[in-house]
């Protein structure tokens, strides 16, 4: 299951939330999980940090640091990809959720600013309070289908899949 965020590395994009919200998902999902993080800024070295010390302690975590990328680029992690996950603190509206949502990808947004507005049809889970648990569960219980057809393993927006 690939996870993929894209951003300046700063407090404001909450990227570090985001390896928050993996912690508690990697306990309750053992299977192989791979973060992919694009970008750059001041919380570089922290996040590298905290990857490497995630994957010590969950044998089935990988990440993958890749500092900028051109937008073809982008759009390729997207499309391999299941879930795009952004921990915003602060956000009017991201144009790479909507790049997400162009390939099909789970969505994982915190639940601030502009991020509600991405969910007009229950498509999004918005992750209210840092409550990654409840989170982690919508993500679960909704969801993974290893038989699945489709390249995308998460169901969350497998309707919208035509």
């Amino acid at each position: 299951l690939t996870f993929f965020s894209l951003g300046t590395l700063t407090w404001a994009k909450g990227q570090d939330q985001a390896l928050e919200f993996l912690k508690v998902f990697l306990k309750r999902y053992g299977k192989p999980v791979r973060y992919i993080i694009v970008g750059k800024g001041p919380l570089k070295d922290e996040l590298i940090k905290t990857c490497e010390e995630m994957k010590t302690l969950f044998s089935h975590f990988n990440y993958q640091y890749i500092e900028r990328a051109p937008h073809d680029e982008v759009m390729a992690i997207h499309n391999i990809s299941d879930v795009y996950i952004m921990m915003h603190r602060i956000s009017i509206f991201d144009f790479a959720t909507l790049e997400a949502m162009s390939q099909k990808t789970a969505i994982i947004l915190s639940d601030v600013g502009g991020n509600s507005d991405f969910n007009k049809a229950n498509n999004v889970i918005l992750c209210e309070d840092n409550d990654y648990e409840t989170s982690c569960d919508s993500l679960i219980n909704e969801n993974i289908d290893d038989d699945s057809d489709d390249d995308n393993l998460i169901n969350i927006i497998k309707a919208k899949k035509v």
